[in-house]
Formats: structure tokens, C-alpha cells, sequence
């Protein structure tokens, strides 16, 4: 399965440009450009597709927040990521005091058989 995509910088998020020529990525790199895309876009934000990102706000402004409602949820929506066939690696870690932030750390194996690995992730 050949996926590709548009480089994208992971500071602005800004289509990079070198040498007047979008940059073009390929297989993981497209991989791991969605997981992080859809994980931090809040589900409406985008206007050309509403249905597009991750709904995280129910969940984290509850008062009693269940993490392990929220790790499931997570893992699904990675999964169903198009290009990953499971989880190797998971973390999530919870700043209820920094305005109820979640941090995501993980790895996915991907249909190329490698593994792919996210850091940092910050929903909230």
C-alpha cells in the first residue's frame, strides 16, 4: 500500500516548501502525519469537514474524568487510522491542574511492518 502526502512543518503545520517545490512524503511519514493531524484537530474545528479530528472535550471537562474510557476511545480512533494495524506502545498522561491536558505517547505498526512512533501529542 503506497500512501502519500504533503510535508507539512511540525511547528506551524504550513505546507513546507523547498526550492519553490512542495515537499511530497510517502508511506509512514504520511502515517505518522495523520495519527498526529486527527488526534489534534478538536472534531468541527476544521471547516471543509466537520466530521474530521478527535472529539476530546465531553471527556475532558468532566469532573470525574474515567481514563480508561479515554484510552479506549483513543486507541480506537488510531486504529482506525488508514495505514496502522495496532498499538506497540501507549501512554497517556493526564494534567488535570494545566486545564485538564492529555499527553499521548505511542507507537503504531504500520502496514509496511515497522513501527511508527508518535510523541507529545497534546489534546486540550
Amino acid at each position: 500500500m503506497a500512501l502519500f502526502g504533503l510535508k507539512l512543518s511540525p511547528d506551524t503545520h504550513d505546507l513546507v516548501i523547498e526550492n519553490g517545490q512542495l515537499v511530497i512524503i510517502s508511506d509512514d511519514e504520511v502515517i505518522a502525519r495523520n495519527l498526529e493531524s486527527r488526534l489534534s484537530t478538536l472534531k468541527g474545528e476544521w471547516i471543509l469537514d466537520t466530521s474530521y479530528g478527535y472529539e476530546y472535550r465531553n471527556a475532558l471537562g468532566a469532573r470525574v474524568t474515567d481514563l480508561q474510557l479515554i484510552e479506549s476511545s483513543i486507541k480506537s480512533y488510531i486504529l482506525d487510522t488508514e495505514g496502522v494495524t495496532s498499538i506497540s506502545t501507549f501512554k497517556l498522561d493526564y494534567e488535570p491542574a494545566n486545564q485538564r491536558r492529555l499527553i499521548i505517547t505511542f507507537g503504531v505498526l504500520t502496514v509496511n511492518n515497522t513501527i511508527v512512533e508518535i510523541g507529545g501529542v497534546t489534546l486540550g
